[in-house]
């Protein structure tokens, strides 16, 4: 979720925020309709042209222009895993007491991307409690009720890749 970084209740409870739970980051973004927005006031240095290209380049956040994003609808990148399985059957019919018994030898590799390289195969995503603090706003509001946005933290939100996790396992089995 896109969030703002406020004070804890400046907003109450209009961005989502609940304030017996929620934490001062909690409070869902407005994203504005552009660099002219009614709704916003930017303080100076807000680096209006670096926040609009941000919001346009997100295809997630350019769907919420003009109003506020909502909670949990954009997502971490995919991950893709590759499993292998490699098995060999033998046939035992050429030993007189075994019958028509097999043995069977397999090989599971899971997650083969991430053997290969460390990078491959892992998931990461924005860590707990899933925000992205685009904007520190202000604690009070505009004359006529805006929202002052202090300032755009451009710089990417931290983004936690889990552990880099692989199996190898070997087995044997015996029908008869």
């Amino acid at each position: 979720s896109y969030s703002f970084d406020a004070p804890r209740n400046a907003l109450g409870d209009t961005f989502g925020g609940n304030e017996p739970i929620d934490d001062d980051d909690t409070q869902l973004l407005y994203v504005p309709s552009g660099a002219n927005d009614p709704v916003v006031i930017y303080a100076a240095g807000f680096d209006v042209a670096a926040f609009n290209s941000l919001i346009d380049s997100d295809s997630c956040l350019s769907r919420f222009r003009g109003q506020i994003a909502r909670k949990n609808a954009c997502t971490s990148r995919d991950t893709t895993r590759v499993d292998l399985r490699l098995t060999q059957a033998v046939r035992l019919n050429s030993v007189p007491f075994l019958g028509e018994s097999s043995f069977t030898l397999f090989l599971d590799i899971e997650n083969l991307g991430n053997l290969i390289n460390d990078d491959w195969g892992r998931v990461e995503q924005i860590g707990f409690p899933f925000t992205n603090q685009l904007v520190t706003l202000d604690q009070d509001l505009g004359p006529n009720g805006e929202l002052i946005f202090n300032s755009f933290r451009d710089e990417n939100p931290t983004v936690i890749s889990l552990p880099s996790l692989w199996r190898i396992q070997l087995g044997a089995s015996f029908s008869f």
